[in-house]
């Protein structure tokens, strides 16, 4: 979603640079307002509930920006994305943090972070075109 971001805002009807910082203000928003309330959630929840919602959300949200006319509509769906990462994120951190014995905590910490960033580093270099070719085009042609 960050990465195609910029596109998105300019595609919105008056959309531009001003467009771009609204759409990633209300989603830093939304994961500082999920951040308030995750401690709420994890009460409420198992964590695998948590990010089983989260990623539906997610989804849902990210579908709702691909098809958003204006801001009016993009905005909440910002909103809502960034409160369904932050949930998502920090719930598969602590998972991790969790299942690693004490002893190679941080090993195994710095080999999440690194699978997690080198992820997306190397999908593009290795090859990994077909979410291109498969979503955004169809996305892209439609808003045309």
């Amino acid at each position: 979603m960050l990465a195609l971001l910029p596109l998105v805002a300019r595609g919105l009807h008056g959309g531009g640079a001003g467009t771009f910082t609204l759409l990633l203000a209300s989603m830093g928003a939304g994961a500082i307002v999920a951040a308030m309330y995750l401690p709420r959630l994890r009460q409420r929840m198992p964590r695998d509930t948590l990010v089983l919602y989260s990623t539906v959300l997610q989804s849902l949200s990210t579908t709702v920006m691909a098809f958003a006319p204006n801001a009016w509509v993009a905005v909440p769906a910002m909103l809502l994305n960034g409160m369904a990462w932050i949930c998502c994120a920090n719930s598969l951190s602590v998972s991790a943090q969790l299942a690693l014995p004490d002893w190679v905590r941080a090993r195994g910490m710095s080999m999440y972070q690194m699978a997690i960033m080198g992820a997306r580093r190397w999908a593009r270099p290795c090859g990994a075109r077909w979410p291109r070719s498969a979503v955004c085009r169809p996305v892209c042609w439609w808003r045309r």
